[in-house]
């Protein structure tokens, strides 16, 4: 199982943040006009905001500065814009984003379907080049984290040397 294999690779920090709560998450997905993937809120439950090696992170909708939606809804324009391979949420099957890293390139949701089904799109920071990940979330991370997915255009960066794959300071 993903999650099993994420907490194995991937400690989660003693105290997350951002992790919201069963009233906080009604909230957000009335919000947002859509539920969440099941193993998102699992994510968000147990490891809060955080980044990857301080590299790629996952934003959290209980963001006190800025949350994921309202981090999609400012970008919404501009990926519609540079972009037309895909839709943007919440047109159906539209691109919702999740993450980010800090080079500017961005990990969305395809949100075609039920959202444990949605599938993951990690765009270039110019929303020319992408990869299709037919993957949800915590299997894409747990796999980020391993070793196994890493879009070709961020081959090469040294990300993996920064040493504990978890970092509890992000401010989104």
């Amino acid at each position: 199982m993903s999650q099993q294999r994420l907490l194995q690779l991937a400690p989660p920090p003693a105290a997350p943040v951002k992790t919201g709560n069963s009233n906080d998450w009604d909230a957000v997905e009335q919000n947002l006009g859509s539920k969440f993937p099941r193993d998102y809120k699992w994510f968000i439950g147990t490891y809060g905001g955080c980044a990857f090696f301080d590299f790629l992170q996952v934003l959290s909708p209980f963001g006190e500065r800025i949350s994921l939606i309202e981090r999609h809804r400012q970008r919404a324009e501009a990926i519609g814009a540079l972009q037309e391979q895909f839709p943007v949420f919440p047109k159906e099957g539209g691109l919702l984003l999740c993450a980010g890293d800090e080079n500017g390139n961005s990990l969305f949701w395809m949100t075609k379907g039920a959202p444990d089904s949605w599938e993951l799109v990690y765009y270039a920071d110019d929303y020319l080049e992408f990869v299709h990940y037919p993957i949800g979330l915590v299997e894409f991370l747990a796999g980020f984290v391993a070793g196994e997915y890493s879009p070709h255009f961020i081959t090469g960066v040294p990300f993996r040397n920064r040493g504990e794959p978890i970092v509890t300071s992000c401010s989104a």
